[in-house]
């Protein structure tokens, strides 16, 4: 037996008969004081002898004190897991009773839990069989009575046997309930069509109703006295109304089915449907609610473990809280601590008197170095502005001496192209003026020839047009040109303005130099200060060494001290940051258990 089940009736028996009295069994069977590690396993003697100690104490018989211990073990089942108690029937709790037995002891090995097999007669009826390897069977029935009370849904039950079988004891019982559970729905229209004995959709509408249909026509048009029409539209009614019988209960099934499945999709597991008729629907609803078992056994192994979370996450905050104890003791310690600086300062003060003219000359020595930093402070500020300006006149010239060699190319390039456009000009206006001259011997050629050259010498005329016109261009080149040539200019005129930005920089280097120079001499002079104060350091160093034995036996207490307050304040921080870890491992623990909670809320298990 697991140490879980028997922390269970342990707390249960404390609330039926008295904690004083469970807690003095516990001491005599060796129980231990807080609880058996659910894991742990227990003789399954233990708790049949404390039970019948118990019951002989209390002047009950063994079978009434089970009978009573299941009646009230469900409250302390309720405690631990309230949420395998948002039930709304009794019927619906006992269907998942053994599924939960399951989940609760699936991670401990070994386990041998009770199986509650539950199986639906009707909507209020239900075939129960408890088997256990030991004999609790009274236990059960108490645990029935208070289920049907916890859920106000009053019960008749009968047992109809009870025996054992392979080493295990059983209890049969056949329970009517108050509230519904479960839907049942009965093809009566399919059984019917297939005569009792076709139990499959396939026979009776491929078989049956063929037959049904044959066997009606046969006896319309062999025995019935009416004309051939008559008979055949009788004969259709009649087909109709089979079909229409058949397809009544097809619907109604898969009316059934939907139905079912709409539940499942709105969270609700806890609906089973049990269709009696064809085979096909029978698999079907049965297939459908071992579907949904099984996933409702996942979920509810899933809220197991939630609330087992749960419970642990509450255990360690009570575990953080008895850690007051353990921070007073440090606080404590602290004070101890604050008692040694308190003397290490008084022995402070007493030398403290000693060093102080010696301090004070070193607080003169510390002024005048002070104000030698600044000295040194401008000369390092005199170089640092020097150098940046060196830097920015090396920029400059480097920027000018870019823009130079694209300027001259520039200009390069414009004097090539107005060589070229010159040569142009000069082709196309001799082009031009030798066209003029053959357009002119081309008109007096026409004129000559009358008639037959009038053609040509509308061909000349055009040709000194185009004439004019190359040469109309060659005074817009020139115009061009004299454009050009004034780029020229305004790039000569900037290449003299970069000239001079180049002079007005090498001036900045010049200025640059100069203050680099200053800037030396004024740290030469500091350098020569420098050197007077480490004669007069080296002076007092002197002066010092008489008080150095005192300050030794100072130093060795202020290091004790000190190592032992870092030594405390370590472990202190440590343990803060430990608690930390642990207090927000809880709270993120606790946020998520919120949030799985949550997701599950809605659902009807």
């Amino acid at each position: 037996m697991k140490g879980f089940v028997v922390n269970i009736w342990l707390q249960t028996w404390s609330r039926i008969f008295g904690a004083d009295v469970v807690k003095e069994m516990k001491k005599k069977y060796n129980v231990p004081d807080t609880f058996y590690n659910p894991l742990e396993d227990v003789p399954d003697e233990l708790p049949v002898n404390m039970s019948r100690e118990l019951a002989s104490r209390k002047g009950i018989t063994y079978e009434e004190l089970w009978y009573k211990t299941g009646k009230e073990n469900l409250k302390t089942f309720f405690e631990h897991y309230p949420e395998y108690f948002k039930k709304t029937s009794f019927l619906s709790f006992m269907a998942a009773m053994d599924m939960v037995h399951r989940v609760l002891t699936r991670r401990i090995k070994g386990a041998k839990p009770p199986r509650i097999f539950f199986k639906l007669l009707s909507s209020r009826k239900a075939l129960i069989r408890y088997e256990s390897k030991r004999n609790f069977k009274n236990y059960f029935l108490g645990l029935m009575e208070t289920a049907s009370e916890f859920f106000d849904d009053p019960i008749k039950y009968r047992v109809l046997r009870e025996g054992s079988d392979n080493g295990r004891n059983y209890l049969e019982v056949e329970v009517e309930a108050t509230k519904e559970y479960g839907k049942f729905e009965k093809l009566r229209s399919l059984i019917v069509l297939g005569a009792g004995f076709v139990k499959s959709l396939v026979p009776v509408n491929v078989l049956m109703i063929p037959l049904f249909s044959f066997v009606f026509i046969f006896i319309i048009f062999t025995f019935l006295p009416f004309g051939n029409l008559l008979k055949s539209v009788f004969s259709a009614f009649l087909i109709s109304l089979v079909m229409a019988f058949d397809t009544k209960d097809l619907k109604k099934g898969l009316n059934v089915i939907k139905e079912s499945l709409k539940l499942v999709s709105r969270k609700n597991f806890d609906n089973p449907v049990m269709i009696s008729g064809p085979k096909e629907f029978s698999d079907l609803s049965a297939e459908l609610n071992n579907a949904v078992e099984k996933t409702k056994e996942i979920i509810v192994g899933i809220l197991g473990d939630v609330q087992e979370i749960d419970a642990y996450s509450s255990r360690v905050v009570d575990a953080v809280n008895s850690m007051k104890e353990q921070l007073e003791t440090m606080s404590s310690l602290s004070n101890e601590i604050a008692t040694t600086a308190v003397q290490i300062s008084n022995d402070t003060e007493r030398i403290s008197s000693a060093v102080t003219s010696n301090v004070e000359t070193i607080t003169s020595i510390i002024s005048e170095q002070t104000q030698i930093i600044k000295s040194l402070n401008e000369a390092v500020s005199l170089i640092v502005q020097s150098a940046n300006n060196v830097e920015q006149s090396a920029d400059g010239i480097v920027k000018m001496s870019q823009r130079f060699s694209k300027l001259v190319e520039e200009a390069k390039n414009l004097q090539e192209q107005a060589g070229m456009i010159m040569q142009v000009a000069a082709t196309v206006s001799s082009i031009a003026e030798q066209t003029n001259l053959l357009a002119l011997n081309a008109a007096i050629e026409a004129a000559r020839s009358g008639e037959a050259g009038r053609g040509f010498a509308v061909v000349a005329d055009e040709i000194r047009k185009l004439a004019e016109e190359s040469r109309s261009s060659s005074s817009k080149i020139a115009e061009y040109l004299s454009t050009i040539n004034t780029g020229i200019d305004k790039l000569v005129q900037t290449i003299q303005a970069e000239f001079e930005e180049m002079k007005e920089q090498s001036n900045q280097l010049l200025e640059s130099s100069e203050r680099n120079k200053e800037s030396s001499e004024v740290i030469s002079s500091i350098s020569q200060k420098l050197s007077d104060l480490i004669d007069v350091l080296n002076q007092q160093v002197d002066n010092l060494n008489g008080i150095t034995n005192s300050i030794q036996n100072l130093l060795a207490i202020s290091e004790e001290s000190s190592a032992t307050a870092e030594e405390i304040s370590s472990s202190i921080q440590n343990f803060f940051s430990q608690l930390k870890v642990v207090l927000d491992s809880v709270n993120e623990t606790i946020n998520l258990l919120s949030v799985i909670k949550e997701n599950f809320k809605d659902m009807v298990l």
